[in-house]
């Protein structure tokens, strides 16, 4: 069967058709994805007999696609700067930003205890306290965050990533 390919600026990826069909149809039908929708209607061009098999740029959701069969490990993908190619099982997990989560950084001690700071910031006591003495000044807003996942090859080259949330 042919396979799926699925282009970044530092890799190709090739998934089986069957695999990308099946998290489509799961999009589509649970999450209700338009999105989904039309990078099936692409791919299968309908009763016409074209057939394609490489997902256009603009069809960027199917990143959201592609870390799902990669964390199931299916499919592999070229790794353009080492030029050599990966099984999806050997790629490395990595974060984005602060993690997959708000709270996933720095969230666990060496003892896997829950730590406060990780969630609260580092002077989270010093700001609730000074909220206390003056509620009316002026607060202190922090910086938006952002995080997410992606992977890189097992030489430690970024393959795809992609922004889960954002504060």
């Amino acid at each position: 069967m042919d396979p799926i390919t699925f282009k970044t600026e530092n890799g190709i990826f090739d998934f089986a058709k069957s695999d990308v069909f099946e998290r489509l149809k799961f999009h589509k039908k649970e999450l209700n994805s338009l999105e989904a929708d039309m990078i099936e209607k692409y791919l299968s061009c309908g009763g016409g007999g074209c057939h394609h098999n490489i997902v256009p740029e603009e069809y960027d959701y199917f990143c959201i696609i592609a870390l799902e069969l990669i964390e199931k490990e299916k499919g592999s993908v070229s790794c353009k700067k080492c030029d050599e190619t990966f099984k999806a099982s050997e790629l490395k997990s990595i974060k984005v930003g602060h993690g997959r989560t708000p709270f996933e950084e720095n969230a666990r001690t060496e003892k896997g205890r829950l730590r406060f700071r990780a969630i609260f910031g580092e002077r989270w006591f010093r700001v609730a306290i000074d909220n206390i003495k003056n509620p009316f000044r002026k607060k202190n807003s922090n910086p938006p965050m952002f995080g997410g996942k992606g992977y890189a090859c097992p030489n430690d080259h970024e393959l795809i990533t992609l922004v889960t949330w954002r504060t």
